[in-house]
């Protein structure tokens, strides 16, 4: 680690080099770290007794917002209090020694009277006029209440010193959070101060320079045919409980969300008619929509899909829901009559089930893109399988393109569900013909079999005769 005695204009000049740089003040003993980026920050590496002598790492500040005279001051305060047997990591600690040494930090001091509501108070608002309000699921964004709150919930919203964030990350880091962990915190943080400010609830966000940017990268991931026949088929005999069993056969072949499926309500399924009517409130594409415009989704239901679904309402279901809730009163210890039953634990549960048998890194949300893979290989039209997964049209389609599609979609529903019998019911080499596309005989059989235009001929032809 160099060592120099340095200077603002020193600082000032210096240019940053392809890898991280620390450089030690000689007169002060502050060491100054200047990033790739450029970003250039004081602060402190020392062995910490109480961390069973690790290194430890404390934050002063950025320059130039944290002056190099600034910066020395409050090292001098920090190396005094360590001497003293106090633990200068503590997030506390650290602000009140910057504040007690930096004048013009003052303003920052948690629960100060500088007319700007705190943390505490800019997430209880974001929570029940943002994220409760529109509906949005509050689990990413408990992120904020878990490990932002603990840290700056006391301080004035706009006014977070840049030390405290520094130190916050630091201390995250050597508790064992993963930096994907940390970087989604703030980028939720961020989130709900880009909020804040268009509310004009605040002018400032201290977190913005802290906001990584992240990388929008395509999910490819899909079931193949043969993966599909091992889950439903179960030779091995790995135990899964039929709730859940019911639960992922639902998902394969109505190609939904699953938060669709897991809390759907009794009074949306017409089996007469075989339709599944979504609301516009668990529709993703109905989010940003005007409540005047909001549209229900109707999903024409294959015969194996209203099964599974009946059979789900019969075995599971409660007064309100296909999937009831399982959770016991806390008088009475019967079971819930209302509400939907916990879907994140039908994830772990179906996560586990998976595993046994090697099929891993795969999501329920692939299952929707296993439906329109699969049936786009099998001759049906791109634009029959994206309204079957309830996409909006993209472009002038959506300008010009409003039809319905619904016999068509029936079709597909039925041709999909019809498939997944096929597959599961003969030799595993006909899903891996399928999937590799190879040309053999058991394609071509599948292919004579599964003729989609035939099929929408044939379902019209029956139910003119009924």
């Amino acid at each position: 680690m160099p060592e120099e005695k340095l200077s603002d204009a020193k600082i000032r000049n210096k240019k940053p080099s392809d890898k991280e740089e620390i450089i030690t003040d000689l007169q002060s003993g502050v060491h100054l770290r200047i990033y790739p980026s450029g970003q250039k920050s004081f602060g402190w590496r020392y062995r910490d007794k109480f961390r069973e002598g690790k290194l430890s790492r404390v934050s002063y500040g950025d320059y130039p917002n944290r002056t190099l005279e600034e910066a020395r001051r409050i090292h001098d305060a920090v190396t005094s209090a360590r001497k003293n047997g106090v633990d200068v990591k503590e997030p506390n600690t650290l602000d009140e020694l910057i504040r007690s040494t930096v004048k013009d930090t003052s303003a920052n001091k948690p629960g100060s009277s500088s007319g700007s509501i705190t943390f505490d108070d800019l997430v209880d608002q974001f929570f029940a006029n943002y994220i409760e309000k529109e509906g949005i699921g509050p689990r990413p964004y408990n992120r904020i209440k878990n490990h932002m709150q603990p840290y700056f919930g006391l301080y004035p919203v706009d006014a977070i010193p840049d030390a405290a964030i520094e130190q916050f990350m630091i201390t995250k880091r050597e508790e064992g959070c993963s930096e994907k962990t940390i970087g989604d915190t703030v980028r939720f943080t961020c989130n709900m101060y880009d909020w804040a400010i268009k509310q004009f609830i605040c002018k400032v966000n201290p977190f913005n320079k802290y906001r990584l940017k992240r990388s929008n990268k395509n999910r490819k991931s899909y079931f193949s045919m043969l993966e599909i026949r091992t889950l439903l088929n179960n030779k091995e005999n790995h135990p899964i409980s039929p709730d859940y069993f019911l639960i992922q056969t639902a998902l394969l072949l109505s190609g939904c969300r699953r938060s669709e499926v897991t809390k759907a309500m009794i009074d949306e399924f017409d089996f007469d008619l075989n339709v599944w009517t979504i609301p516009p409130d668990r529709l993703k594409n109905q989010k940003r929509v005007a409540d005047d415009q909001k549209e229900p989704f109707p999903l024409p239901m294959s015969t194996q899909l209203a099964g599974a679904l009946r059979e789900l309402i019969d075995r599971f279901g409660n007064d309100t829901h296909i999937f009831g809730s399982k959770r016991v009163g806390q008088f009475d210890k019967t079971m819930k009559r209302t509400g939907p039953a916990c879907d994140r634990t039908y994830d772990t549960y179906i996560t586990g089930y998976r595993k046994l048998h090697g099929i891993e890194n795969r999501k329920n949300h692939d299952l929707r893109r296993t439906l329109e893979t699969h049936l786009t290989n099998l001759g049906v039209s791109p634009d029959i399988t994206t309204a079957m997964t309830g996409h909006s049209r993209e472009g002038m389609k959506g300008v010009y393109n409003h039809a319905q599609q619904t016999h068509l979609m029936r079709t597909g529903f039925q041709l999909w569900a019809d498939f997944i019998d096929f597959i599961c019911s003969k030799d595993e080499k006909y899903a891996k013909a399928f999937d590799k596309q190879a040309p053999t005989e058991e394609l071509l059989e599948i292919f004579k079999t599964f003729n989609f235009k035939e099929r929408s001929v044939t379902m019209l032809n029956s139910f003119s005769s009924s």
